[in-house]
């Protein structure tokens, strides 16, 4: 645990363990935003239990979509770097340009 999470197995259970319950999910929390803002008479969502086969269900449906985004995922921030190193080098050589002007209008 120490050398995979960063965290004592203690500390781990501690802080995740299955006595610990579960905070609403973000779902949750923005469909609870929402209906406030709608003026609706809503409860904030509550913690749940801990229950080790939702959990598992949920951990495997996690794991599915993240499998399904993942090379997308890799290409998208790919190309958005590069997209950022080409407006680096556009704006630089931009920045030079107006340096080099500068000292040619100031001399």
């Amino acid at each position: 645990m120490l050398e995979q999470f960063g965290m004592a197995a203690a500390d781990l259970i501690a802080e995740y363990g299955p006595d610990v319950a579960l905070p609403p999910t973000d779902l949750e929390m923005v469909e609870y935003e929402q209906a406030r803002e709608r003026g609706a008479a809503v409860i904030a969502p509550a913690p749940i239990p801990f229950d080790r086969p939702t959990q598992e269900r949920r951990a495997k449906k996690a794991e599915r979509e993240l499998n399904e985004l993942g090379p997308r995922q890799s290409r998208l921030r790919w190309k958005s770097s590069r997209r950022s190193e080409e407006r680096y080098n556009f704006l630089s050589t931009q920045l030079e340009d107006v340096k080099a002007a500068a000292r040619t209008c100031s001399t």
